[in-house]
């Protein structure tokens, strides 16, 4: 609606001003674990209204558990984790499963993707080889292709190549 408008419907610049969209920057769940609590019991009382339930009991340390999960999916993960649990649980005490399975599938990625070193650290330098030399083996020394895995440019990788004295056809 043009300012002409709205003026004429009586509002005034000052308003229009302080109406204008402002931007609002909301942390991810996983910065904000005080909130988890409160919302976890928020959304256990709209799943229990919403599913026709008494209302569940939380599990004591559930919220202290959730401290120190990612939620990849921020406060909707939550939501979904909650109404899930509400729904398969037997007793009055909300289930347990639902958040499990996040924390633990949470557990086998930090294992499987956790780096062990020998007693003996190497250098950053050594790593950067080692590390350019295995993309190098994975794609057949496509350096277009190792530079994407080591999440590079091809010309970064050009310039390590020639720095590390790392032979750019055999990658050794």
């Amino acid at each position: 609606m043009p300012l002409e408008q709205l003026e004429q419907k009586g509002f005034s610049h000052g308003l229009l001003y302080c109406l204008q969209p402002q931007r609002i920057r909301l942390p991810p769940l996983r910065e904000r674990i005080a909130d988890i609590g409160l919302l976890l019991q928020h959304f256990n009382e709209m799943a229990c209204q919403k599913l026709g339930r008494d209302y569940l009991a939380l599990p004591h340390d559930l919220a202290s558990r959730l401290e120190h999960y990612a939620f990849p999916g921020n406060i909707a993960e939550l939501k979904s984790l909650t109404f899930t649990a509400a729904g398969i649980s037997n007793g009055q005490e909300l289930s347990l499963a639902p958040f499990f399975k996040a924390l633990e599938q949470t557990q086998l990625l930090l294992h499987s993707e956790r780096i062990t070193f020998p007693a003996n650290l190497p250098t950053i330098r050594e790593i950067t080889e080692q590390l350019i030399h295995d993309a190098l083996i994975r794609t057949n020394n496509n350096q277009s292709a190792a530079a994407k895995l080591l999440g590079i440019t091809q010309s970064a990788l050009s310039r390590r190549l020639g720095n590390a004295g790392i032979s750019k056809e055999t990658g050794t």
